[in-house]
């Protein structure tokens, strides 16, 4: 699709888009071209989170909202942004999707009524039983 209706189907200013496009805020995007991909997403940009916990929600919370992520956002590397990703995905909290060669995480089921909580009490709970699998192997 073309930039004005990226920005018209999200309720932006093109100049916005261009903006997001200009900071590879959106994939595959190509300003020169006009471009944006059918499948893209508006960016997360309000990501606030200052800490582990809040990032998790942050993350959630976008997702739910079906915005793209990116580790930019939350001004982390992106090693340690997979890291949340691939707990998140084993806490079942979001799931990948890649379209038009973009990788999205989409919000499952259990994301809609998330709280840090809850999202934390899922985590530990896979963090337990992934150590315990370690201490498991390494004693036999």
């Amino acid at each position: 699709m073309d930039i004005d209706k990226f920005a018209s189907d999200n309720g932006v200013k093109k100049k916005t888009v261009e903006k997001w496009i200009k900071n590879n805020f959106i994939p595959n995007a190509d300003l020169e071209k006009n471009y944006v991909p059918d499948s893209a997403r508006q960016p997360f940009t309000k990501a606030r989170a200052k800490n582990a916990n809040a990032i998790y929600v942050s993350m959630v919370k976008a997702s739910f909202k079906r915005k793209h992520i990116l580790p930019t956002f939350y001004k982390i590397c992106e090693d340690e942004f997979n890291g949340y990703i691939e707990r998140l995905v084993k806490a079942g909290f979001i799931e990948k999707r890649v379209s038009d060669g973009v990788l999205y995480y989409d919000a499952t089921i259990e994301s809609k009524d998330i709280n840090t909580r809850f999202i934390l009490k899922a985590l530990k709970a896979i963090s337990q039983g992934v150590s315990a699998g370690v201490t498991a192997a390494i004693l036999n």
